[in-house]
């Protein structure tokens, strides 16, 4: 079988969850006597390309666009397009092998993300032009009208993937009833579910939870309003009262990094280290006891099961509902659901003087993860494959 990923960026995985997850999932098809490549509509990747795949590049805007893709669909024999990137440029590539080719639209974020989110969204956005700043003011001001403006465009790309697409793939089966209440022209039979992998494999050695280090870590891409940056830095300094002898270490880099340094200078936060970008994460999963995720929203984040399989404590903001489906509330992990940062750090706080229980939820975190082995994902990937190929020219 021979598989196209397609996107707007090139499949690097260090760049993101999308792109590492489309890698993982792909190394293993491949282990399993598949072909797969790699297409960004945006630039060609020069630089950290995973070898043994080949990586492509179309100009969706430009001249003959359409008989590029089409040739080189031929010439590499692809039975299956997967759409990691739904937007104007993919959706425009994928409008010339409708009928032709078998397609999935994948969706990587809750549908329409920030609904009922709209002005505490536009409160954490942090604009760098002079437009930015008039659409922040209309949504703070606004909120209903900035809800019909951005549910529209969720409602449209999301239709758009849908009928270009044999199937659109949804990460949770809990979101299914969120798609179709708020894009109701999509036909339900279209949509399938695939999780995301894990990116680790079993953990050997895993540092019991009370030799850990008294770190607490936040993980990810600096953005707003999605990564919520400031709300990790008032869980931290409300946790930090009741808990002087620990540290904070905020892991990633992005363009709300200045901005969150500043606020954290501003709240005069203390033993808190903006670490930057780290290739490779492991050893501080490895050693903090809880890693903190205060997003407002998230499709299926990978540092979540990456610091379960470490045996690193996830406590997240419940603000999608997928995360039901990665932590067992009290189990495998803890969640707020009131999304209010002294909630959070109340009950990090208290959760880090039962050494003995955060032990087992420790250790059901690294059991819980093994669900999304990029074995089992990948399966599922093929069996879905396989049920769209069987249906060719149907």
């Amino acid at each position: 079988m021979n598989i196209l990923f397609i996107g707007h960026v090139p499949m690097i995985p260090t760049a993101g969850g999308i792109e590492r997850m489309t890698v993982i999932i792909s190394k293993e098809l491949r282990t399993r006597g598949h072909f797969v490549a790699f297409l960004s509509t945006s630039s060609k990747c020069n630089t950290d390309c995973v070898s043994g795949f080949p990586q492509l590049y179309i100009n969706a805007a430009g001249p003959d666009a359409g008989n590029k893709f089409m040739s080189m669909i031929k010439e590499l024999d692809i039975d299956i397009i997967v759409n990691q990137f739904p937007d104007a440029n993919t959706l425009a590539l994928q409008k010339y092998i409708q009928g032709v080719v078998k397609s999935i639209a994948m969706i990587h974020s809750r549908p329409f993300p920030i609904l009922g989110l709209e002005r505490k969204a536009k409160l954490l956005t942090m604009p760098g032009t002079l437009k930015g700043h008039i659409l922040k003011l209309t949504g703070i001001l606004t909120p209903g009208l900035y809800r019909i403006f951005i549910n529209r465009y969720y409602r449209s790309l999301y239709t758009r993937a849908a009928e270009l697409s044999d199937k659109i793939c949804l990460l949770s089966s809990k979101y299914t009833d969120r798609l179709l209440k708020h894009a109701p022209d999509i036909d339900s039979r279209k949509i399938t579910i695939a999780n995301n992998p894990n990116t680790f494999p079993e953990i050997p050695d895993i540092k019991e939870w009370k030799d850990r280090e008294k770190v607490v870590i936040w993980v990810g891409r600096l953005i707003e309003p999605q990564k919520n940056v400031v709300g990790f830095i008032d869980v931290w300094n409300k946790f930090h009262q009741n808990n002087p002898d620990w540290q904070a270490k905020i892991i990633g880099d992005g363009p709300a990094r200045k901005a969150a340094e500043e606020y954290a200078r501003k709240k005069q936060a203390s033993d808190i280290e903006f670490v930057g970008n780290i290739v490779n994460p492991e050893k501080y999963y490895s050693t903090a006891r809880f890693l903190c995720m205060t997003s407002l929203y998230e499709g299926w984040p990978m540092v979540l099961p990456e610091a379960m399989a470490y045996g690193c404590i996830p406590c997240a903001f419940a603000s999608f509902e997928a995360i039901e489906d990665i932590i067992d509330n009290g189990h495998s992990g803890l969640l707020s659901y009131s999304l209010d940062p002294a909630d959070m750090a109340d009950m990090m706080s208290s959760a880090a003087t039962k050494t003995e229980d955060m032990g087992m939820m420790a250790h059901n975190a690294t059991v819980k993860i093994a669900e999304f082995s990029p074995e089992r994902i990948a399966g599922k990937w093929i069996m879905l494959f396989n049920e769209l190929l069987s249906h060719h020219g149907s």
